[in-house]
């Protein structure tokens, strides 16, 4: 499965017609300011809004759910693909932005997926000692002073 990350202008465009398919409704003529904030419609119901998804954060979401299946080189071929083309004896995050534009959109998400997933030591072929959450906290922020005594600081 694939999905592709929409273009900020495409989830713009999309965002003005619900917004004036919400407000004007049927009456194209009708004018008028919006009755409420765009972030207080995206809210839950149950948070005191109208439900409406956020495009943009859906979108991210779903991005970092196929980031999941990358980094833990699940048995898809996508996977297989991307890892044996791109990062053989590398690491993604440590290495310049390779790829296709699509990849490379969702490889911008690496920071966020990084911050909120903990790695789990194995064979270390997808982690930075340093720089990745695998013991508690990240090592070069923890120990910031012994990273420069380290003789070889990135894989």
């Amino acid at each position: 499965m694939c999905i592709l990350k929409l273009p900020a202008t495409a989830i713009d465009n999309m965002d003005r017609a619900r917004k004036q398919c919400l407000w004007r409704g049927p009456d194209i003529n009708k004018k008028g300011g919006n009755l409420a904030s765009w972030n207080m419609v995206c809210k839950p119901k149950d948070k005191g809004g109208l439900g409406i998804l956020n495009l943009r954060l859906q979108n991210d979401a779903l991005l970092l759910k196929h980031l999941h299946s990358f980094y833990n080189k699940r048995d898809l071929p996508w996977v297989s693909l991307i890892w044996d083309k791109y990062y053989h004896r590398r690491i993604p995050h440590a290495s310049r932005e390779i790829g296709s534009f699509w990849w490379k959109d969702v490889l911008r998400l690496s920071t966020l997926f990084r911050g909120i997933a903990r790695c789990t030591l194995g064979r270390g072929d997808t982690i930075l000692f340093w720089d990745d959450l695998w013991a508690g906290s990240i090592l070069s922020a923890k120990f910031s002073t012994l990273i420069h005594f380290a003789k070889k600081t990135r894989t």
